[in-house]
C-alpha cells in the first residue's frame, strides 16, 4: 500500500472515531440530560403556579374572615335574633317610641359567575352552595327629627349593617314635632365561616363627630311649618269672584330635605310634600325629568333639558334657579 493510500485509511479511522465517540456521547449523554432538564423546567413552572394559587388562597381567607367579622353570626336564627335585638336597643336607647322590628327567612346569594361557568365547573356541591346567606330586616320608630336622624346615622354606621335598602320618613301629629321612620337593611352572614365573639353590646353609638354631617337635616327642619304671616287689615271691598286655580305643579311637589354625604358619595334626599316618600339620589340620579349633576354644601345641581339649575337645602324644586355650566 502506497503511503498516500495508507494515509486515507488513518484518516478515515480517526474520523470515524470522532462519529461514533459523537453519537455515543448524544446517545448517552447530551439527549438524556436535554430531557432531564426540560423536565426540571416544567416541574418548575407547575411549583410556581402551585404557590402562587396558595398565596391567593391565603389572601382569599384573609378577606373571607374579615367579612365573617361583620356579622353577627354563621346562623341564620342567630343572626336574625341579634339583628332584631340590636335594633331594639339602637331605637330605644335613641329614645324612639312605638318601636317595631321584623325580619325575612335568609336568602341564599349565589356567584354569577358559577352560572357563566357551570359546564367548566365539575364540582355540584360547588355548582350549588351558595357564597353567602342575606337576612332582610326592617325597624320602624317615632320621635323627634333628631332623634330619627340619629338613628338612620347609627344604623348606618354598624358594620354589620351591610346594607341601607331604603328608608321612608313622615310627620306626625298636628304640630308635626314627631316624625316617624321605618328603615329596610339588610345584613349577611357565611354559614361556613365560625363568626367572631363580639364583646359587649353587639352596635355602636356614633359621637358627634361623626353626627355633624347630619346636623344639617335636623337644623333645617322641612316638616315644621313656618308661623303664618301677620293678616293685614284690609278695608272692606266687594267680594270679587274667586280666581281660577292655579295648574297643578308637580316639580312643587319634591322638596330638598337633605344634602349629606352617603358611602357612595355626596346625596341629596328629595321628599314628597304629597304623598310623604324620601328618595335618595345620587350623581346622575333623577327626579321628574331633572337629573342630579353636582353638589354644593347645602345645595344640588340639576340639569333639565340643556339647562342647569341649583335648588338648596329647603327648596322645592319649582325655586330652582339657572346657573352657567
Amino acid at each position: 500500500m502506497s503511503p498516500r493510500n495508507r494515509l486515507f485509511v488513518v484518516l478515515a479511522g480517526v474520523v470515524a472515531g470522532v462519529g461514533a465517540t459523537w453519537l455515543g456521547y448524544r446517545s448517552w449523554y447530551a439527549m438524556p440530560m436535554g430531557l432531564v432538564r426540560t423536565q426540571i423546567r416544567e416541574r418548575s413552572a407547575v411549583l410556581e403556579r402551585i404557590e402562587a394559587d396558595v398565596a391567593e388562597a391565603s389572601r382569599h381567607a384573609k378577606d373571607l374572615a374579615a367579612l365573617s367579622a361583620t356579622t353577627l353570626g354563621s346562623s341564620e336564627e342567630t343572626v336574625a335574633s341579634s339583628a332584631r335585638t340590636a335594633l331594639n336597643e339602637v331605637m330605644a336607647r335613641i329614645g324612639l317610641v312605638e318601636i317595631e322590628t321584623g325580619t325575612l327567612s335568609a336568602a341564599p346569594i349565589r356567584n354569577p359567575a358559577v352560572e357563566k361557568l357551570r359546564t367548566q365547573i365539575r364540582s355540584r356541591t360547588l355548582r350549588g352552595t351558595p357564597d353567602f346567606y342575606a337576612v332582610s330586616a326592617t325597624v320602624k320608630g317615632r320621635g323627634t327629627l333628631e332623634q330619627v336622624v340619629r338613628a338612620l346615622a347609627t344604623l348606618e354606621a354598624q358594620s354589620w349593617v351591610h346594607r341601607i335598602d331604603g328608608f321612608s320618613v313622615s310627620p306626625k301629629g298636628k304640630d308635626r314635632s314627631q316624625v316617624e321612620i321605618v328603615v329596610s337593611l339588610t345584613t349577611l352572614f357565611l354559614p361556613d365561616l365560625k363568626a367572631p365573639a363580639r364583646a359587649g353590646a353587639t352596635w355602636t353609638a356614633i359621637g358627634e363627630e361623626q353626627f355633624a354631617p347630619w346636623r344639617a337635616i335636623v337644623d333645617k327642619n322641612v316638616f315644621v311649618r313656618p308661623p303664618p304671616a301677620p293678616v293685614a287689615v284690609a278695608p272692606v271691598q266687594a267680594p270679587q269672584p274667586p280666581p281660577p286655580p292655579p295648574p297643578s305643579d308637580p316639580w312643587a311637589d319634591w322638596r330638598i330635605s337633605a344634602v349629606v354625604k352617603g358611602r357612595s358619595g355626596p346625596e341629596v334626599w328629595v321628599t314628597n310634600a304629597k304623598s310623604k316618600e324620601t328618595i335618595t339620589l345620587g350623581l346622575g340620579g333623577t327626579v321628574l325629568e331633572g337629573k342630579v349633576v353636582g353638589f354644593g354644601r347645602e345645595s344640588a345641581t340639576f340639569e333639565i333639558g340643556n339647562t342647569l339649575f341649583e335648588v338648596s337645602l329647603g327648596q322645592t324644586l319649582a325655586e330652582r334657579r339657572p346657573v352657567s355650566r
